[in-house]
């Protein structure tokens, strides 16, 4: 016993050692912060851990404009699609408790689904992405409708299991949060509990996080940030969304301390070793289209020259912008809540990860852009294709130009001088180019380390 304790006590002070021993530049990371603040409307909170010790934290902006309320250590955040990695654990305590298997299909828990491709989706296929399911957009008129009215739970279920499938099960990679909660709504199914009781009950205690639960319209959550939107680079309240077809998909909330705790201690929740090891490793048959391939609840970032290996899961939603990252190789964790959208989080947590490991990394700079008017404007519109077959719409509306890469959003352009613009939310920048007659007749794009050259279609 005392053999046991002495060990304890050693592998203590070893990772109290190491952790102290970790430092990177904390005032150019928050000179950082500030700088995106004001570059890109960055609103929000950065917590770090090392070796499961809190190392760095900072706060920018406000949890309420209306109210002039900073954010401090004690807000909270709505989380968004990082509610999938919570969902993801107790659907594997559920296995580890005997109350669920992988292979379970959904016939076993909706025995009123006659479609046969239907009732053969699996556990496996639900948390992998590959149900065959759609995303959000293959809910009829979610967007324009749908997203802002309330189900009742059983609404809701008709409303998702109604779905047409895009893919033969098992077949495709396809990002799907109806997907999410269908096993959600099999969990509560299986334990007769709501899922914000067993989020309380199977990861709150265990984990023992204080802040963190299941939102919906109408409960006060406390110290719960106010969202925002940015629209023609103007903060304003951000549009009103229902929770009610996004249970297990998007719907939790939480504060930075707590997602640090649950990012260093998720070793603690009764999940088997070998459920664990398939939930950090690929279990999509490709990458998903977001970026990364996809094991159970968490995207997984492979290790090459340039970055280290990571486990991570980001959110958006309207006044969403999250992100949480683990690095098992350096035990360490980063999360990044922002209660604003739409902000570029997979650019923040590159640039906040080059600044943790030390690596080379200058600093953002704040342009100044002129104002054009709209006649001017309307010259440089029109369809640039590459000579691969990539397309890049650029768009004159109200005053304002976008840049729209094929099927991607489109985002605001500004004027920093003649025929030369760039992006605030996207880091590119445009240069227009004329031909003999004064004409614009192409258009180059530099960003990242790489370049493009697209031709204006006549």
């Amino acid at each position: 016993m005392l053999k046991k304790y002495l060990i304890c006590l050693l592998a203590t002070l070893i990772s109290y050692q190491l952790s102290a021993q970790f430092s990177f530049d904390q005032q150019k990371l928050k000179q950082y912060l500030e700088i995106q603040s004001q570059r890109i409307g960055f609103n929000g909170s950065v917590f770090i851990s090392k070796d499961k010790r809190s190392v760095f934290t900072s706060h920018v902006g406000l949890a309420s404009v209306e109210l002039s309320v900073h954010i401090n250590r004690n807000s909270t955040f709505a989380l968004a699609s990082i509610s999938k990695s919570f969902t993801a654990a107790l659907t594997l305590i559920a296995v580890t408790e005997g109350k669920l298997k992988l292979s379970d299909s959904l016939a076993i828990f909706f025995p009123e689904l006659t479609d046969a491709q239907w009732r053969g989706i699996t556990i496996h296929q639900l948390l992998s992405h590959q149900s065959g399911m759609p995303h959000n957009e293959g809910i009829a008129e979610y967007f324009i409708s749908k997203s802002t009215q309330s189900f009742t739970r059983a609404q809701a279920i008709t409303e998702i299991l109604s779905l047409k499938l895009i893919a033969k099960p098992g077949s495709n990679t396809k990002y799907s949060s109806p997907g999410y909660f269908l096993l959600a709504t099999i969990l509560e199914n299986i334990y007769k509990k709501g899922y914000g009781q067993l989020i309380q009950e199977k990861i709150n205690t265990s984990l023992k996080l204080q802040n963190t639960g299941q939102l919906n319209n109408r409960i006060i959550v406390q110290n719960l940030v106010q969202g925002y939107a940015q629209v023609n680079d103007q903060l304003t309240v951000a549009p009103y969304r229902s929770y009610s077809l996004m249970k297990g998909s998007g719907d939790m909330y939480s504060s930075g301390e707590d997602l640090l705790r649950l990012l260093d201690h998720f070793s603690m929740l009764d999940i088997q070793p070998d459920l664990r090891n398939k939930m950090f490793n690929a279990q999509s048959q490709a990458p998903v289209e977001r970026g990364d391939y996809y094991g159970y609840g968490w995207f997984l970032r492979a290790k090459n020259e340039n970055q280290p290996k990571a486990f991570y899961h980001g959110g958006g939603s309207y006044g969403v912008s999250t992100l949480m990252a683990s690095y098992p190789e350096e035990n360490l964790s980063i999360v990044i809540l922002n209660n604003v959208s739409v902000i570029p989080v997979n650019e923040i947590w590159s640039d906040i990860e080059k600044i943790v490991l030390g690596k080379s990394f200058d600093l953002p700079v704040i342009r100044k852009s002129v104002e054009l008017s709209i006649e001017d404007l309307s010259h440089f519109s029109g369809v640039y294709m590459h000579e691969n077959g990539m397309s890049l719409q650029i768009i004159s509306q109200d005053g304002r130009l976008y840049a729209k890469m094929g099927n991607n959003s489109a985002f605001e352009i500004f004027c920093e001088k003649p025929n030369y613009f760039y992006g605030k939310k996207v880091s590119i920048d445009l240069i227009f180019e004329l031909g003999t007659n004064k004409q614009i007749t192409s258009l180059r794009t530099t960003g990242n380390g790489r370049e493009f050259n697209f031709t204006k279609k006549q």
